[in-house]
């Protein structure tokens, strides 16, 4: 982590280089403050932290700690951390410590869930004759969670973007897989990005330009 006081006053590069989990843990260790923005398959988020105090953060829809814990599982993007000060109340501050601890249990969840197609970082995309044959299965409002699966997202940003909870998307993505719906991309088969802009070193490990419209977090779970 640069020393703010420094002439450097921002820096950057990739997530997969350096862990958004690391980069909050550093500035709350060192009681900073700082903007940190970070992009990720075509989504931007902003986190405040005010002297060493995680105050605001926004990402597509969510705020707070929802929105922290998305994004700290992420596992490819971008992130520009600007030291300065910052105006978000303290009334809005997030428990970093408490909040590493349930990304710790996600983490796992996804790992585990993931691991017999590849891992959170596996790109998945619809096999359409497949689908074709066992539409009468699959309910229709797994369709958006089936038109992000497109060939160039990872499945953390799946996750990421999804319009159903995590575990909800974390099981249907599993029995889509199992059904042969979802098949695994080849590493040789994905187009270098294209469109990522330069801060330090923007490629990402996981290669993912796709673009997506926000959507709220549901809590209706469909039945495969």
């Amino acid at each position: 982590m640069p020393d703010p006081s420094t002439s450097q006053i921002s820096f950057g590069g990739r997530l997969a280089d350096q862990p958004l989990e690391d980069i909050v843990r550093a500035l709350c260790g060192q009681q900073q403050s700082a903007v940190v923005r970070v992009e990720t398959a075509g989504d931007h988020a902003l986190i405040e932290v005010d002297r060493g105090q995680v105050a605001a953060v926004q990402y597509r829809d969510l705020e707070g700690e929802n929105a922290l814990l998305r994004l700290i599982a992420l596992s490819s993007g971008t992130f520009e951390v600007e030291f300065r000060d910052v105006a978000a109340p303290a009334s809005n501050s997030v428990d970093f410590v408490k909040l590493v601890a349930e990304a710790q249990k996600r983490r796992m969840r996804i790992d585990n869930a993931t691991q017999g197609f590849g891992g959170p970082c596996q790109v998945l995309r619809v096999d359409l004759h497949r689908l074709s044959g066992v539409l009468d299965q699959i309910p229709d409002e797994v369709n958006p969670l089936l038109r992000l699966c497109d060939g160039k997202r990872t499945v953390s940003e799946v996750l990421a973007a999804a319009s159903f909870d995590e575990v909800t998307s974390l099981r249907v993505i599993e029995r889509l897989v199992k059904m042969l719906v979802l098949i695994p991309v080849p590493e040789s088969d994905l187009a270098p990005p294209s469109n990522v802009i330069e801060l330090t070193d923007r490629n990402q490990a996981c290669p993912s330009q796709a673009r997506r419209p926000s959507s709220r977090v549901m809590t209706t779970r469909p039945s495969l």
